[in-house]
């Protein structure tokens, strides 16, 4: 129909929608052809458009009207709906009001908060009469509402009896077992009827016997066994209803052959293959109870009523009377929430004649007996070429499919009985196989675990990145037949494999094997009753990926939210990022830069803001594809030193080892142990390699219990080249005549020795390309003469390993003052300030001195610790071209620094003034600032200089350690370092201002210094051009 279009506007928007009835749309139809009529017998163009003007005019009045109309009718619905709404409510508080006077003010509240509100619809005032009607089955509504609370206060005495005596119990049972033995769940046991009847029974208000409790928990062997034995005997009639072995003896031994195969046709085995024992662990045979209302009545149990509802006034903490075996299932069923109960053999399990042939098939291919059971099937996981037309996909040329032997069964269609018996597999040669292994190591991502710790199945590694495939192939493989894998009940973020223990009922527990304690899980793991959550924390120790310990400064501000998101990024970081940005070897800092500003009090904005910033630039954890091939484990974990391609899976063997040993045992053995550091391994020289930054790594780990952190630490060290071993001497013994020290020496006249030995003397000439020439001068630097010199005087250095605490706190205090002194007080007279890349590496590592001291527990170790950082500082020292220390220069720098436009202002009811130096504090102003710097050595710098100021800022002039020589030969005072008699606590705000005046009071106005120097300021030819 061919209408004007001016025509059609006329009328209403609506009217135009594809959404109209019939009899709407023959309405519409007939409306415009009308007006097109009338349209037509216009003539002129002038009266056309005065019709269409008259006739819209006209149409918006009724269109308006209409609208009107149309409001006012829904207001009118909306004023009738909320004065019915106010009735029924106010019946809601007449019935509750009447139901309390009767003494039943909780079930009213209860039935009128969740049940249909069936009294409550009609929507008239509640009347004497209507209640008097009503009330009877108002009444009986509410019995039933006080016999639910009375089965909740039963069942919650039952829960409390099952945290305190059987889950113990329970959990003792598990641990005692094999990894791939089937066990019932706590659920299966507590329905026992030696635990039934103390878990019911007995009175409420006392404790269980002990010798009750003691007796019912050494039959949970025996419950077990007749729990196994009874499903067995399920099984085994399956398998006596089969074409199979019909008129046959079936023994439980044919349950454990590969070719006895069970399919449910309700999920088709979830994509799986079915054999023994997996199959007592699958979901379909259990009901799962999520309300102690849904529960199953015994098959041997005959039904009979409910007694009636107790006597309000009856004390609950007696015994309850307990007429029925169905009464009792109630009660456990309420304390023991959304568990699965057996529910017999589901009729739906079938042997799988089909798949039985197909075994055969393929164990006669490989030539192995057909007695072969499926737990070898497992171990051996042989592949088999498919020669059945099923593989083949129609209308495309055939080629030849090869499979894993259950995926060959799973694929393979079902046969006619019609169809003529021929060869449906065969066996592949020993090169074949190995391409395929090969194959299928190359394509397919590797799982951080070696196999399945139930099944030992290395076939399905591949799955075990996923997490839906993950649990699927666990609701097999779980050491429990009674509990339901849920996939959604699985999220766990703090393991390497993706799973989640979520858990309602909590007991902290220590894992013991023959005696022996095998793992104690943080104060963050607990053990649910059910058993395949302790299986899951048993044979998957978790890295602490949270914060575990408050940071050595913390500053206020750190709040739930800012934790929980700074520990979420560094799992992210963890888990996805390489630890060099480039392969050159440039460090990803993402990590120190969201916990120097965690430790400074950011946000959890702030935080991701870091993380976007900083992702950008980084690597993925797997470099290339071929690198997922790596695998590294106790016995080759040495060969891959130094190679940054096996990062990640250094990280994967660091984080079992972390997980297993513990943080400091780990750092013992494949650091600090003497069989990790001969024979070219070096791995304390590795740690202090690449400027300190793995030992940054592991120290931000330790200093914040995150376990994560020290395994990324300790992979990050294994790829790291040993910088110059020549120059470090480490000390094994405790034996005294070993110990190199002269008694007294500090780490500042150590520091007088290296500006006074001709052996030292900065390599000549002077280069500028300072990027360039870096590892050229660290060689240079461990040339047989320079090195010796090195380690003369790193065996100077005094260390008393039977000084205890106060000894090694007292050293840690020498570097971080002589740290500072190397970073902020090496410039020149009548020059700008500038302040070295490598130096300040030295500041920011001396701050995790102290949490490695206190995770090493070997006296040994942390005298090793603090020598090598001492060949580290006397290494980058030479390096940067030997500048010297001056002292003065630095205490010339304010104590008060001052941000460039401060809009601080104190009114005149303050007491002090905020303009007078003397009456400001500006370390608030610093923290505020360095917080939202970009780049994250400002952070961490100022992070050890406000440590500094904390413990060292009261220090007064000449009592520094090491501001004078303590062997002297004068028996004067002499100063270390020409000034070292003036420095005192104000150095490390005045270093703190010098860093902030130096790369930028980014809050303040100033636009961020794109670097810190690079030029060397050791040569006086650096100095020759000034730097802005």
């Amino acid at each position: 129909m061919g209408y004007d279009k001016d025509i059609i506007m006329l009328l209403p928007r609506y009217e135009h929608t594809q959404s109209w009835v019939r009899k709407e749309w023959a309405c519409h139809v007939n409306t415009v052809a009308a007006l097109a009529a009338e349209y037509k017998k216009k003539r002129s163009p002038k009266t056309k458009e005065a019709w269409l003007e008259e006739t819209e005019v006209f149409w918006s009045d009724r269109i308006q009207h209409g609208a009107a109309c149309r409001d006012a009718i829904v207001l009118e619905h909306k004023k009738a709906e909320v004065w019915r709404k106010e009735i029924r409510k106010q019946r809601v508080i007449r019935m509750k009001e009447k139901l309390t006077e009767l003494g039943w003010e909780r079930e009213a509240r209860s039935y009128f908060m969740n049940e249909p509100k069936k009294f409550v619809y009609r929507a008239v005032t509640l009347s004497d009469d209507e209640w008097t009607v009503i009330q009877p089955d108002l009444i009986a509504l509410m019995e039933i509402e006080r016999e639910k609370f009375r089965q909740q206060e039963i069942g919650e005495h039952i829960r409390r009896r099952i945290e305190k005596w059987l889950k113990p119990a329970f959990t003792e049972f598990i641990l005692s077992q094999p990894p791939n033995e089937i066990n019932p769940n706590i659920l299966d046991v507590a329905m026992s009827d030696e635990w039934r009847t103390l878990l019911c029974t007995e009175p409420f208000n006392e404790d269980l016997p002990k010798s009750s409790v003691n007796s019912a928990s050494e039959k949970i062997s025996d419950i077990a066994k007749a729990w196994r034995k009874d499903r067995i005997q399920h099984f085994l009639e399956a398998v006596r209803h089969s074409k199979a072995y019909s008129n046959k003896e079936v023994t439980e031994h044919i349950l454990h052959l590969a070719s006895t195969i069970f399919r449910c046709t309700i999920c088709q085995g979830a994509g799986d293959v079915l054999t023994y024992p997996h199959t007592l662990a699958h979901s379909c045979h259990f009901l799962w109870v999520a309300k102690p209302s849904i529960h199953v009545v015994p098959r041997d149990t005959e039904w009979v009523p409910s007694p009636q509802p107790p006597n309000p006034d009856d004390d609950l903490r007696r015994p309850p009377i307990v007429r029925l075996y169905r009464e009792e299932e109630r009660h456990i069923l309420t304390a023991l929430k959304r568990v699965g109960i057996w529910d017999g053999l589901n009729p739906h399990i079938v042997f799988d004649d089909v798949a039985h042939e197909h075994m055969l098939s393929i164990l006669d291919a490989l030539g192995w007996s057909r007695e072969t059971t499926a737990a070898e099937m497992e171990e051996r996981q042989p592949y088999v070429e498919c020669l059945c037309e099923c593989y083949h996909k129609p209308g495309k040329k055939p080629s030849r499919r090869v499979f894993r032997w259950k995926k060959a069964i799973y694929e393979c269609k079902a046969h006619s009985e019609k169809e003529e018996k021929r060869e449906w597999f065969s066996k592949l040669n020993e090169d074949e196989e190995v391409k395929c292994k090969q194959y299928e190591t190359d394509k397919r991502p590797r799982s951080t675990h070696l196999s399945c710790p139930w099944c030992h199945d290395h076939r399905n590694l591949y799955l075990f990145d996923k997490k839906p495939n993950l649990l699927r192939h666990m609701s097999k493989c779980i050491s429990l037949a009674g509990n339901r894998t849920r996939r959604q009940r699985f999220t766990r973020p703090d393991t390497l494999i993706d799973i989640d223990i979520r858990m309602n009922d909590k007991v902290p527990v220590s894992f013991y094997s023959a005696g022996t304690e095998l793992w104690k899980p943080s104060s963050d793991c607990w053990v649910n009753g059910d058993a395949v959550f302790v299986s899951l924390l048993w044979f998957f120790p978790a890295l602490s990926y949270g914060l575990g310990r408050k940071g050595q400064i913390n500053v206020p501000g750190i709040t739930a939210a800012s934790k929980k998101a700074v520990e979420e990024l560094l799992l992210i970081d963890a888990k996805k990022h390489h630890c060099y940005f480039r392969s050159a070897g440039f460090h990803n800092h993402l990590s120190h830069h969201l916990l120097a500003a965690y430790d400074l009090g950011a946000t959890a904005s702030h935080f991701k803001k870091i993380y976007d910033v900083e992702a950008k630039i980084q690597r993925p954890i797997v470099l290339e594809e071929r690198d997922s091939t790596i695998s590294v484990n106790d016995g080759n974990w040495i060969q891959y030193l130094g190679n940054q391609s096996a990062y990640a899976a250094y990280f994967s063997f660091f984080s079992e080892k972390v997980a297993a040993l513990g943080p400091s045992s780990a750092l013992e053995k494949f650091v600090f142990d003497k069989s990790v550091n001969d024979h070219g391994n070096e791995m304390l020289v590795r740690m202090m390699s690449g400027a300190l930054h793995p030992i940054i790594q592991i120290g931000y780990g330790l200093e914040f219990g995150n376990d994560t952190l020290v395994a990324t630490g300790l992979a990050q060290t294994a790829i790291h080249s040993p910088t110059t071993p020549e120059v470090y001497c480490h000390n094994f013994t405790t034996d005294p005549s070993s110990n190199f020290a002269v008694p007294g020496i500090s780490v500042l006249e150590i520091l007088r020795k290296v500006y006074d030995s001709e052996a030292l003397h900065p390599v000549m000439p002077y280069d500028p390309s300072d990027n360039a020439l870096f590892m050229t001068r660290l060689k240079q630097i461990a040339e047989p003469d320079r090195a010796k010199e090195i380690r003369n005087l790193v065996s100077s250095f005094d260390i008393d390993i039977k000084g205890g605490e106060k000894e090694f706190a007292s050293k840690v205090e020498e570097f971080i003052w002589a740290a500072t002194l190397l970073m902020a007080a090496t410039g020149k007279k009548g020059k700008k300030p500038r302040l070295d890349f490598f130096l300040m590496h030295l500041v920011t590592s001396s701050l995790f001195l102290n949490p490695f001291l206190h995770a090493l527990e070997n006296p040994v170790s942390k005298a090793n610790l603090l020598r090598s950082f001492l060949s580290s500082v006397i290494l980058l020292t030479l390096a940067r071209g030997r500048p010297r220390i001056d002292p003065e220069l630095l205490l010339s720098y304010t104590a008060t620094p001052r941000p460039p436009k401060s809009s601080l202002s104190s009114s005149k009811s303050a007491l002090g003034s905020v303009e007078e130096d003397q009456d400001y504090n500006p370390w608030p102003a610093i923290l505020q600032d360095a917080v939202y710097h970009p780049d994250a050595h400002v952070l961490k710098t100022i992070r050890t200089l406000l440590y500094g100021a904390t413990h060292y800022g009261t220090t007064p002039a000449g009592k520094a350690v090491g501001a004078f020589l303590n062997s002297s030969s004068t028996g004067q005072q002499v100063e270390s370092h020409q000034g070292t008699g003036k420095l005192d606590g104000t150095i490390f705000v005045r270093a703190a201002g010098m860093v902030m005046d130096y790369m930028g009071w980014v809050v303040n106005g100033q636009e961020a210094r794109p670097d810190w120097d690079r030029s060397a300021l050791g040569w006086n030819e650096a100095w020759e051009k000034d730097v802005d």
